[in-house]
């Protein structure tokens, strides 16, 4: 006698891969988030928003020019305002609304930025202001270096124009030449020799 032959199933359904792939890819959508480096995104981020401040500022001082926009950033705590030169330990308001121009780090509209640092170069008093022409009333380009655990962008702000850019090396810090020694003899040559008739 013969047995009956029971079916064997070896495979999947096409409706059961299907099921699995969706499950599969919810649980991507959900995982991934946590996956992604948002402190470098933040370092970013920041920089943008700093370029921006900084160009609202220029562009402010330029239809301002009797009491320009300055920038100052605390030594205290990672925050920056734009307050006008007469007085720039009072933030200015923001266009379009009561608050005041100030950024702060993990507060307000910068709180998903918490983590982030700046330090300031090539300024006085950390700030950065500009005068009547839109340029930065110093010699010096200015840079305001931005970082976290992550990494660091800079901010690169030219003294001559008060144009703003954003790099992801440290721009390059050029030292004036030092001056010239007026009591310094010219550089060894071979003798003139004056033929005379």
């Amino acid at each position: 006698m013969s047995r009956p032959r029971s079916i064997v199933r070896r495979a999947f359904t096409l409706i059961e891969m299907m099921i699995a792939m969706v499950v599969i890819a919810i649980m991507a959508v959900v995982v991934m988030p946590a996956l992604a480096p948002e402190d470098a995104i933040k370092l970013v981020s920041a920089s943008h928003m700093l370029a921006s401040d900084l160009e609202y500022a220029q562009s402010a001082s330029l239809s301002g020019p009797t009491d320009p926009i300055v920038v100052v950033f605390d030594a205290d705590a990672p925050r920056y305002w734009l307050a006008r030169a007469s007085d720039p330990d009072s933030p200015i308001e923001r266009p379009g609304s009561a608050d005041a121009y100030l950024m702060e780090m993990g507060v307000g509209l910068a709180r998903q930025l918490d983590g982030i640092e700046f330090e300031v170069a090539n300024v006085s008093d950390n700030s950065i202001q500009y005068d009547a022409f839109g340029r930065l009333d110093q010699l010096d380009n200015a840079f305001v270096r931005i970082h976290n655990h992550t990494g660091e962008i800079f901010v690169s702000i030219s003294a001559s124009t008060g144009s703003v850019s954003v790099v992801k090396q440290s721009p390059p810090v050029v030292a004036p030449d030092p001056p010239a020694d007026p009591i310094s003899p010219l550089p060894e040559s071979e003798p003139i020799v004056v033929k005379t008739r």
